[in-house]
């Protein structure tokens, strides 16, 4: 079932659905589905990336201006969260 929700959601650059993304990846690390947790992983560091999330060194960051202090909380915590569980899960894979 998480799996169908995932698939109808994919599209969706969101922070909700990029985090959806890895703790079904955690889900799937947890059942031994190593391959399907890899393409989550994968898949909501990229929509991160797309959100602007993540932004390379030659990327400037967004102006502290461009964002609420509200939105800049809730996008530190995604990117810290995402972050986090992509150091993890990569040590293993």
């Amino acid at each position: 079932m998480a799996n169908d929700l995932w698939i109808e959601a994919r599209d969706v650059d969101d922070a909700t659905t990029a985090v959806a993304a890895q703790l079904l990846s955690l889900a799937c690390e947890g059942e031994g589905e190593d391959a399907i947790a890899q393409d989550l992983s994968d898949a909501g560091y990229e929509m991160c990336k797309r959100l602007g999330l993540f932004s390379a060194p030659e990327t400037p960051v967004v102006a502290a201006g461009g964002h609420s202090a509200l939105s800049r909380r809730w996008r530190a915590h995604v990117a810290w969260g995402v972050y986090s569980w992509l150091r993890q899960v990569h040590q293993y894979l």
